[in-house]
Parts: C-alpha cells; sequence; structure tokens
C-alpha cells in the first residue's frame, strides 16, 4: 500500500533529504534509503507482487471507463503552408482522429478538477493508470490518453509521430464538456516523451502551445527539458540521476535560466534513480522470477525505486492541491 504521509513516509524509510539551491526552487535530492525488511513485511511484499503480476489480476488496473473523442483537425506547419503557396497548392488541414482515452471518475457529485495524463514513449503502462486510477482516489477526474494505440501502434518504435500536444488540447476539450468536470480547474502530468512535451504544450509561445488558461500546472516524469522557454504555469519535474534516456544536465540549464523567464519551477532529483523509477513492472527482483511476466523494453538499464515512487507520490498530491484544488 502506498503510504500517504510525507513524515510517515520519511520515518519508515529512513531518507535524508539533500538541498541546493538551483534556478527558481530548489533541487532535492533523495538519498536512497536502507531498508529493513521484517519476516511479516517480506511475506507481505511478495504476496502483492505476485497479485501485481497475474493476469487474471490485471484487471485491477484497467482505466473505469475507455472513452473515445474527436481531435481537431491537424494544422499545417507554416513551411509546409509557405512551401505549398510558392507551388500554387492550397494544402487543407488534415483530417483528425478519435483519440482513445481511459477515464476515472471520482465518487463525488459536484464538479471536480481534472488531470490529463500524457504517456511515455514506450506506450501505454498499468503504471500510467495506477497513476490516474490513485488521482481518482484522491477526488480528481483523470483522464490517460492513449496517443499511440489511437494512431494504431503500441509505443513509439512502431509508431514514431505522435502529436501529443494537439491531443492534450483535444483531451482538454474533451474534459470540458463533462457535466463532472470544472474546466478551470485542469492539470497535466506526462512520463518521459509526455514529459517532455509539457514544455511546448504550456509554453508561453510556440506553434505547440495550449491557449492560455487551458492548463493550471504541470507535472513531467523524467523529461528532456527545454531550458530558453517560458512557460504559463507552475511545473514540478522528477528525474533520477542515474538515467542514462533522458539529459539531466537539459533540466538543470532550464532551472538555472528560470528566473529570466519567471518560471515557477521545482526540480526533485532522486539518489540512484533511473528513467521509470516509478514504474514496478521495471522491478528485477520480480520481473526476473516470473515466468508470466516479459520485461518491458529498457527493461535492462532502468529498475523501479519504492522510495522515489512513494515520495513522489506525496508530491504530486500536495502541489496538485495547491494549484487545481482538490
Amino acid at each position: 500500500m502506498i503510504n500517504s504521509n510525507r513524515d510517515d513516509c520519511r520515518e519508515k524509510h529512513y531518507g535524508i533529504l539533500k538541498y541546493n539551491i538551483v534556478g527558481s526552487d530548489i533541487v532535492k535530492t533523495w538519498k536512497k534509503p536502507i531498508f529493513r525488511t521484517s519476516k511479516k513485511s517480506f511475506v507481505a511484499l511478495a504476496l502483492l507482487s505476485f497479485i501485481v503480476f497475474l493476469p487474471s489480476q490485471m484487471k485491477v488496473l484497467q482505466a473505469q471507463e475507455i472513452v473515445t473523442f474527436p481531435s481537431a483537425p491537424a494544422p499545417i506547419s507554416p513551411f509546409k503552408l509557405k512551401k505549398a503557396k510558392a507551388s500554387g497548392i492550397i494544402l487543407p488541414p488534415k483530417a483528425g482522429i478519435r483519440l482513445i482515452g481511459h477515464l476515472f471518475r471520482p465518487n463525488a457529485n459536484e464538479r471536480r478538477p481534472a488531470v490529463i495524463i500524457l504517456v511515455s514513449g514506450d506506450g501505454l503502462q498499468p503504471s500510467h493508470l495506477d497513476w490516474a486510477k490513485l488521482l481518482a482516489d484522491w477526488g480528481y477526474v483523470a483522464l490517460v490518453i492513449d496517443s499511440f494505440r489511437s494512431r494504431g501502434g503500441t509505443e513509439s518504435r512502431d509508431t514514431p509521430s505522435v502529436g501529443m500536444p494537439a491531443d492534450a488540447m483535444n483531451g482538454a476539450r474533451y474534459l470540458m464538456s463533462l457535466d463532472f468536470v470544472n474546466s478551470s480547474k485542469i492539470g497535466l502530468i506526462g512520463f518521459s516523451m509526455g514529459g517532455s512535451r509539457l514544455f511546448s504544450i504550456l509554453a508561453k509561445t510556440g506553434e505547440n502551445k495550449s491557449n492560455e488558461g487551458t492548463f493550471k500546472s504541470g507535472v513531467a516524469f523524467y523529461p528532456n527539458c527545454v531550458a530558453d522557454m517560458a512557460l504559463q504555469v507552475p511545473l514540478l519535474v522528477f528525474a533520477g540521476d542515474k538515467d542514462d534516456i533522458v539529459s539531466l544536465s537539459s533540466c538543470k540549464t532550464a532551472f538555472e535560466k528560470a528566473p529570466k523567464y519567471e518560471n515557477n519551477i521545482s526540480f526533485i532529483v532522486y539518489s540512484g534513480a533511473t528513467h521509470f523509477f516509478d514504474n514496478p513492472n521495471y522491478r528485477k527482483d520480480i520481473v526476473l522470477v516470473s515466468k508470466k511476466a516479459s520485461p518491458p523494453v529498457y527493461f535492462s538499464t532502468n529498475h523501479y525505486d519504492q522510495a522515489a515512487h512513494e515520495d513522489s507520490i506525496i508530491r504530486v498530491r500536495g502541489f496538485l492541491k495547491k494549484h487545481i484544488g482538490q
């Protein structure tokens, strides 16, 4: 069970936080805790892991409802328009597609704040749905957009071109059409590729920027950061110092330049953590011995970090509560 109390989490895991001033906020490094596992807790952990990887139990991680919603016609880039015009050609907008989403709705009668989740480059993962379920438990409407499946693929290797910024805006329009969503309080969470796209979506300028006021906050997990960009809203970024997929230095540079652009950014770095640190499918002790579980794409060089995962949950909850309510 995920610990939802910050003090309890720190006391239980003997974590040490080191603070370094960088940019507009603090770079916070979570020292890897030492776990002292009792016989009773080991049995409980083994039982939980067994349940997670049983195919018959995977339905626990499934979305409350699979929905589809329209995307607006895809805009043509200025370069293509200019080139076509020079040749005397008029290019019509590319027809939109039906986007696939996984919608989680809290048990509440009033309009609730909402969060859109953009998936990582390895495609929709049970961990993304876990986050959505957690958000619904906290009182948020959560929409996980499956950008790859919407285009007939599963992940970035078979579907390299997906318009996540446009998907996020179309997801926001869909949420705003629902009578149980507070359309003035919508946040974004992105993982890896999805997290990287948050910079262009939440930017104040650029062809992929969202309409002003659409989103009130953003959370990016292990993204490639963009340094020279002014953002519309507060952004919380998580990364591991052992991540060999994205550039940690790009995020450090972004935060060093944050005051220049008046960006409100918080940066959390976990000591010893890699890419996908919040995804239990990267647990070496379970996946390697399981005959039923097949290792994910980037399994060999990445691992699940329980302490970092639990701490990130606490921080995400506090960040969302502060910026879009609860």
